[in-house]
């Protein structure tokens, strides 16, 4: 006579299989999830880098041009002289300051500005006529740049 086991449950090796497909699926959905993240903030980097180019742009437009780094970095002159420009916007996504570096870096803007033949500028006794922006892309590591268009 053949017997049938009583079973109730799964047995460990099934437990095991189960928690292990689990363990996988939930991996799978945390590493997609950082790949969003960093794939939001790198969007945030483009967006933050056309809005300070346009506000540039129609700053030169005006006053034939640029601002210095140190005009650009002040919350009271950005406010006067830049008031579509959303202070925010000077931040990266990782960054802890609202102000612009000198040189490309992780987690900062930068904003590199020059007279036209890239020597040093005050727009006092040298007028600034050349600039780049940029941001560090976090999913690549390469630049999201913009310069002036005059």
């Amino acid at each position: 006579m053949h017997r049938i086991s009583d079973s109730r449950g799964f047995s460990s090796v099934e437990l095991m299989i189960a928690l292990s497909l689990l363990s996988v699926l939930i991996g799978i959905g945390f590493l997609s999830t950082m790949t969003l993240q960093r794939r939001d903030r790198d969007t945030k980097r483009m967006n933050d880098i056309d809005a300070i180019h346009k506000n540039v742009e129609s700053y030169f437009a005006k006053k034939a041009f640029y601002p210095t780094l140190d005009a650009i970095n002040s919350k009271v002159w950005l406010k006067e002289n830049l008031p579509l420009l959303d202070y925010d916007s000077l931040r990266d996504p990782l960054g802890t300051e609202q102000k612009l570096a000198g040189k490309p870096a992780g987690n900062v803007y930068s904003y590199a500005v020059t007279a036209a033949d890239g020597a040093g500028c005050d727009n006092v006794t040298v007028m600034c006529k050349k600039y780049t922006l940029t941001a560090v892309k976090q999913e690549s590591g390469k630049f999201y740049a913009k310069s002036n268009i005059n």
